[in-house]
């Protein structure tokens, strides 16, 4: 869910499921100006993980600071990418694994107004 506060600024609530997996996460975007049909934008996310997998699971959390571009395909529909390093800190049972990790972010965006 991403709300737009004005032209330049949007918020975004974000989570992603999968098998044995779920995070959650918030996001903070600074858009430029529409060039023709598309717009770059940059942003801050910070969010949380929980795991279980096999015989492993716990949880941890991240941060990004990432730079993308949104590009209009109609009129209220986009295709939005964005890259980002991310550090990300996950401590299984007794162990903690912390590092920096490239991520990438691909998604259609559908706006209502």
């Amino acid at each position: 869910m991403k709300y737009h506060v004005s032209a330049t600024i949007a918020y975004e609530a974000r989570a992603a499921f999968g098998a044995g997996i779920n995070v959650y996460s918030a996001r903070f975007y600074r858009n430029s100006e529409l060039k023709g049909k598309s717009l770059t934008f940059w942003g801050l996310e910070a969010g949380s993980i929980a795991f279980a997998k096999e015989d492993i699971g716990g949880s941890g959390h991240f941060a990004m600071l990432f730079v993308g571009l949104e590009r209009f395909i109609t009129k209220k529909m986009t295709l939005s990418f964005d890259i980002s390093p991310a550090y990300i800190s996950l401590s299984p049972d007794d162990i903690s694994v912390e590092g920096i990790e490239l991520v990438y972010n691909l998604g259609i965006n559908f706006y209502s107004n």
